[in-house]
């Protein structure tokens, strides 16, 4: 995510968005990748119920529909993926200083591949369908109702 991105979808929480990530070196499931999405988009998605989605315009500075979920599921491809991207990078980045310490670098190299896999999982458009799904009770504005 470049500073624009994080500016304009308000982030202001990347350090909870990286605990999150690394707490996923083995497998990322659905209902994590819902839990990461809702944490990076939260300030721009809102779920209605029955499948309707919204996003907030902040050329327009209004709510609007997201037919088809279709923002949304951009956003996924890049905003989200983005996150995990940068966040394979900065294991690779430290696993190649030098510790003297060969299992170290491993440890951390072997994250950051296996944070790049999760990465293209959030790339697959029937993988993104179901976070969706799951992603649904996150962004639901009747859950504290």
């Amino acid at each position: 995510m470049n500073d624009d991105v994080i500016q304009l979808y308000n982030i202001t929480n990347i350090d909870e968005i990286n605990r999150c990530i690394d707490r996923l070196p083995e497998g990322l499931t659905h209902y994590d990748a819902a839990m990461i999405t809702y944490i990076v988009l939260k300030n721009v998605y809102r779920y209605h119920g029955k499948n309707k989605w919204e996003y907030f315009d902040v050329r327009d500075r209004q709510w609007k529909v997201d037919i088809n979920r279709y923002r949304l599921k951009i956003d996924i491809r890049t905003i989200v993926s983005d996150a995990f991207l940068k966040r394979s990078m900065y294991w690779y980045n430290i696993s190649k200083e030098d510790s003297g310490d060969v299992n170290d670098m491993n440890a951390k190299n072997y994250i950051s591949n296996r944070i790049l896999q999760h990465s293209a999982k959030m790339q697959n458009d029937k993988f993104i369908s179901v976070v969706i799904r799951e992603a649904r009770g996150f962004f639901d504005i009747h859950r504290y109702d």
